[in-house]
């Protein structure tokens, strides 16, 4: 907005008389020329809108002159301090960068003292203009004590657009959550505003269908964090673009950035520090799950997943880790029961990601891996327990049937002993 006062007629005081000398002075209003321009700027093809205020600055409806003399007052003339206004008009620049729209003001009356009239046009920067500042024509025609006027009123062009500068985007990212921040930059002399962001890209998707940004002052940027979804892209090279739609005055504008990100096949949790143990009468499984993707995750659960001769046991059937931040891990213990010939364990991980998505990711373990002692498994699939208990079965049998051996044996010697005896004595 610019304003500027322009004083178009002597301003005499109407509360004092004024002698006869004084009426060699001819006495008009006042008027007072504010005006503004929305927008302050124009870009080529803007229409605007610029409103012109007149006020008339007297104070009183009649200014008297008065002679003294001999003791006496004489009233020799009066003046009209209202102002009369025949038409009012706005014309383009020369230059023909800047047009006007609207028609001129005509049989506009009468404007009082200490009164205001409003005079509003519309305009429109050509759409090959040049940056600058252009003069359009203002003119005034009075009526009756009125003198006509002409006065110019500048037009700011300025072609310069809305920038989006991407602040922070990783060039490669896991399948799952990230975030980038663009800024939205203003470079312009004057406010922008109904600031709206879009997002587009094949095989990737995006928290909102659009994020609104509001105005941006002159000479300033406002900051903006979008989230990317690739959970369900496949690997390889994405093409983004984001377009920033906004508004200079009542004239829709746009601006895109292009930029590409690079996705790795790989989930954004893995399981690290795995163990099994073979506690009779099913087996515990310990680990931990580390988040490598760029958000936190919220509500995380590590479970038993469904699989034949896989039974989830109590204490811990499913184990509660809740909040994992970026880069930073969280411990579990699952109990299962398992059947003969099972040697994996699915297991299930369900998350809420960055975007407040449900997220379910599928794992196995294999119980053969951490080896005999840590998974509680012969290579055959028959438990260290199981074969234990065999073996000792087996000892006692062998022992029971050497002992009774032994004992026949022995009654065996002692029968041919008595017999030898009964003989001698014979």
């Amino acid at each position: 907005m610019k304003k500027i006062l322009i004083l178009l007629s002597l301003i005499l005081i109407a509360s004092t008389p004024l002698t006869h000398a004084d009426t060699d002075t001819e006495i008009e209003p006042t008027i007072v020329v504010d005006y503004t321009v929305d927008p302050a700027t124009l870009m080529p093809g803007d229409t605007g809108i610029v409103t012109i205020t007149l006020t008339n600055g007297a104070t009183d409806e009649v200014v008297h002159v008065t002679e003294t003399g001999g003791g006496n007052i004489t009233e020799m003339e009066a003046f009209d301090m209202n102002a009369y206004i025949a038409s009012a008009s706005l014309a383009g620049d020369k230059k023909g960068q800047v047009a006007v729209t609207s028609d001129a003001y005509t049989s506009v009356g009468l404007i009082g003292p200490s009164d205001s009239a409003n005079f509003v046009y519309e305009i429109r920067a050509d759409e090959g203009a040049s940056d600058g500042t252009q003069f359009l024509r203002f003119e005034l025609i009075g009526g009756s004590n009125m003198e006509a006027f002409r006065y110019r009123i500048p037009v700011k062009i300025d072609r310069t657009e809305l920038k989006l500068v991407a602040s922070s985007i990783p060039s490669t990212v896991v399948r799952g959550v990230s975030t980038i921040t663009l800024d939205v930059v203003n470079l312009r002399s004057s406010n922008v505003s109904g600031v709206v962001v879009s997002g587009a890209g094949g095989d990737v998707a995006f928290n909102a269908t659009e994020f609104y940004v509001g105005s941006v002052p002159p000479k300033a940027s406002v900051p903006l964090s979008i989230n990317i979804d690739t959970t369900s892209s496949t690997a390889g090279r994405k093409d983004l673009t984001f377009t920033a739609r906004y508004m200079n005055g009542d004239t829709v504008h746009k601006s895109e950035l292009g930029t590409t990100i690079e996705v790795v096949d790989r989930s954004i949790l893995i399981l690290t520090g795995i163990m099994t143990e073979h506690t009779s009468p099913w087996y515990t499984i310990t680990g931990d799950v580390n988040n490598i993707g760029a958000t936190d995750l919220s509500g995380v659960v590590v479970s038993i997943g469904d699989a034949d001769g896989v039974t989830p046991r109590q204490p811990y059937p499913e184990y509660f880790i809740g909040e994992l931040e970026a880069d930073d891990f969280g411990s579990f213990e699952l109990s299962v029961e398992l059947g003969p010939e099972v040697d994996s364990v699915p297991i299930t991980i369900e998350y809420r990601d960055a975007n407040r998505a449900y997220i379910a990711q599928h794992e196995s373990i294999d119980v053969e891996d951490s080896g005999a002692d840590a998974g509680g498994r012969s290579p055959g699939g028959m438990s260290t327990g199981i074969i234990v208990l065999i073996v000792l079965a087996g000892l006692l049998v062998i022992g029971v049937i050497a002992y009774s051996w032994k004992q026949r044996k022995d009654g065996t010697k002692e029968a041919e002993g008595g017999e030898g005896e009964v003989e001698e004595k014979l």
